[in-house]
C-alpha cells in the first residue's frame, strides 16, 4: 500500500498523467469527425436496408390481398418452414444427444468422425432457427394480409 501512496505522490506521475489526458483529448479531437461521418453512413445504409424490407414487406401483403391462391400458397410454404424446421432441429438434436451417450473410450476412438457428427448436428440446429424465423415472418405477413382481406 505504500508503494500506491507514494506513486501517487510522485510528480513524475502526475506529470505522465496530464501529458497522457492531453494526447488523449487531442486523438479525440481529430478521430471524432471521422467517426461521425463513419456511423452516419452506417446509419443511412441500415436506414435505406429497413426501407427495402418494409416496402418488400407491403408489396408481399399486397400481392397476397389481390389473390386467394398466392394466399394458400404463403400459407402451405409456412407450413413447409416449419416442418423442415422441425426435422433439423430434432435430428440435431439426436446427433447430440448420440454424442452424450457414445462412452468415452468411442469418443475418443473416433474423434475425427465425432467431431464431424457434433458440427454437423449444431449446423442442422442453427438451419431449424433460420427455418423457425423465416415461418414466423411468413406467418406476421399472412396474418396482416387476412386482417384487411375480411
Amino acid at each position: 500500500m505504500s508503494g500506491l501512496s507514494s506513486d501517487l505522490l510522485s510528480p513524475s506521475w502526475w506529470f505522465t498523467v496530464i501529458v497522457a489526458g492531453l494526447l488523449v483529448n487531442i486523438l479525440a479531437a481529430y478521430l471524432k469527425p471521422r467517426l461521425d461521418r463513419v456511423f452516419a453512413r452506417f446509419s443511412q445504409r441500415m436506414l435505406q436496408r429497413t426501407e427495402a424490407v418494409q416496402a418488400a414487406r407491403a408489396q408481399s401483403i399486397a400481392r397476397l390481398r389481390s389473390s386467394s391462391t398466392e394466399l394458400v400458397l404463403e400459407a402451405v410454404r409456412e407450413t413447409r418452414l416449419r416442418l423442415a424446421g422441425l426435422l433439423q432441429l430434432n435430428l440435431g438434436f439426436l446427433g447430440m444427444l448420440f454424442y452424450y451417450f457414445l462412452p468415452p473410450a468411442e469418443v475418443a476412438a473416433h474423434s475425427a468422425a465425432v467431431s464431424a457428427m457434433l458440427t454437423f448436428s449444431g449446423i442442422l440446429v442453427a438451419l431449424a432457427l433460420r427455418n423457425g424465423w423465416h415461418a414466423l415472418e411468413a406467418h406476421d405477413v399472412i396474418t396482416e394480409a387476412r386482417k384487411n382481406q375480411k
